[in-house]
This record gives structure tokens, sequence and C-alpha cells, in this order.
């Protein structure tokens, strides 16, 4: 459904019922709470209008905001914009990796001899000097988040 294309006519039975059936002050403080969306779509699916994303439900909340006197003035259509948001987020990963390496010995090569190699600390045998030829991530933790920067581009 593009609410474009929906009739001024329409809008305003829209805002009608909005505005009877909402609180306006919570409404106003949260409109993106999942309360809020319940109650807005509850108001609304009566007369076929629904949400699969924010959108479309965004394009409610400004009509809302934006026409406070709907019954006595011209409807106001929102306009849509972008926004290019930035956010972190920090993780901790637990991966395997898998390095090949190619050991030259005149020594047959087995386990003892490489974790002997390995624990000397001269560098003779480094495992991940080897060419890493498999990288899988094992498990994943968000540990924090955080939006950097909204910046609105068009």
């Amino acid at each position: 459904m593009d609410p474009n294309k929906i009739p001024d006519k329409t809008l305003k039975l829209i805002l009608q019922m909005m505005y009877e059936g909402l609180d306006e002050r919570d409404f106003k403080s949260e409109p993106f709470d999942s309360n809020t969306i319940s109650e807005v779509e509850d108001i609304l699916s009566p007369i076929g209008i629904t949400f699969n994303d924010e959108i479309n439900y965004s394009f409610f909340v400004q009509l809302y905001l934006e026409n406070p006197n709907f019954e006595t003035e011209e409807i106001k259509r929102p306009t849509l914009m972008s926004y290019e948001v930035l956010h972190d987020e920090s993780v901790r990963e637990w991966r395997t990796y898998t390095y090949r390496n190619v050991v030259d010995s005149y020594y047959p090569v087995d386990n003892d001899m490489l974790n002997s190699l390995r624990s000397n600390g001269d560098g003779w045998y480094d495992y991940w000097d080897g060419q890493l030829v498999n990288d899988d991530v094992d498990d994943t933790e968000s540990m924090d988040d955080e939006i950097q920067r909204i910046k609105r581009i068009k």
C-alpha cells in the first residue's frame, strides 16, 4: 500500500480515528514504542491499513504530527526522507582459524615436535605464518552498541 495514493478525504477519516483512539501525549512522546504501534494498528486495521514496515508506519506518524488542525486546514502530506545511520557494535567472537603450513625437516614431523618448536619462542614454527585456509565464526556475543551518527541525505 502506497500511503501517498490515499485521497485527502480518507486521510481526514484516518486522522479522526487516530485522534479519537490514541492518547496524544503518549503517542507524541513515543510513537515507535511497540505498544503504540499496536494501538495504531488496532485503530487502522478495520479499514484495511496494516504495517509491514517502518516506512508506511512513519507516514502515519508524521501525518498525525503535521496535521493537528486537520478538520479545518488542508492536509499536509509527509515527505519521504532518507537517512544514513552509522551504528557501532562491540562484539566478542569465538573463531576457528585453519592455517596450512609446509614444514621442511629431516626429522619426522609430529605433534610433539611442532609443540616444542612453538614453545621455544624462536619463531621456528609459528602456525599463523602459514596460509589462512579457513575462518569460521563459531559463536558471537554482542557486548554493546551505539548509534554514532544520523545524517539526513535526502
